[in-house]
């Protein structure tokens, strides 16, 4: 799905942001706090915890953003040189890690959301809009966004199957080991998939822009033949 115009994207995400607040809003009020007390119950200092929290440490987002802005410098070397499907997958990859990094950040630090931890220590839960404090900053999930980003441009750009099997199983595990991890709400999760799928289609957006300012002659996204 390629969009030729701001308005078609803009459309595009508020269209989509519509059904993933009604999922947001129900989780929030029904599934959140009953999620995270049965784990806070049942998972601290177990294997699943660990595990959770070892995968969590793989995933960091600023492990994301650091190879975004590596896979950045390579493919625009690549494109200014000599513009390839090879560049264009690797663009995009970076472009949709960068793009989604930025959004997070944002978010939340608007949103302030709670962590579980405020709930369990502190009996806080809801949202403390414009916070600086980490412990404010549960929503959206960065591992889950990033995650989704890098691997959702890469599903797009790689028609094998099984690779595209890989790359949803990744996101999903990612997401489920923030949960188990007990650092952010299933609605957490969600939100950061959203954020994260939905960095890759501004991403395509960006790029033909992106190629205007690295080639001579401005030309269109490069498409596979």
């Amino acid at each position: 799905m390629r969009f030729h115009n701001t308005d078609a994207i803009l459309k595009f995400t508020a269209k989509t942001f519509f059904p993933l607040l009604i999922l947001y809003t129900i989780c929030y009020a029904f599934i959140d706090i009953p999620f995270a007390r049965l784990g806070n119950d049942i998972l601290p200092d177990s294997s699943i915890w660990y595990a959770a929290n070892y995968i969590s440490l793989i995933f960091e987002p600023m492990h994301w953003f650091m190879i975004g802005l590596l896979a950045l410098i390579i493919g625009a070397m690549q494109t200014y040189w000599r513009r390839s499907h090879v560049s264009h997958v690797i663009l995009l990859f970076a472009l949709s890690i960068i793009i989604s990094y930025i959004v997070c950040a944002l978010l939340k630090v608007v949103l302030g959301r709670y962590r579980p931890d405020a709930l369990f220590f502190q009996g806080q839960y809801g949202f403390d809009f414009f916070s600086m404090d980490d412990m404010n900053h549960s929503s959206p999930s960065g591992h889950t966004a990033l995650t989704f980003a890098g691997l959702y441009s890469l599903y797009l750009s790689i028609p094998k199957r099984w690779l595209r099997i890989v790359f949803i199983a990744i996101g999903v595990l990612v997401g489920l080991c923030r949960i188990l991890s007990l650092q952010h709400f299933p609605s957490d999760v969600i939100f950061g998939a959203y954020v994260g799928i939905l960095s890759v289609y501004w991403a395509e957006f960006v790029l033909p822009k992106l190629y205007a300012r690295l080639i001579k002659e401005p030309k269109e996204a490069y498409t596979k033949p």
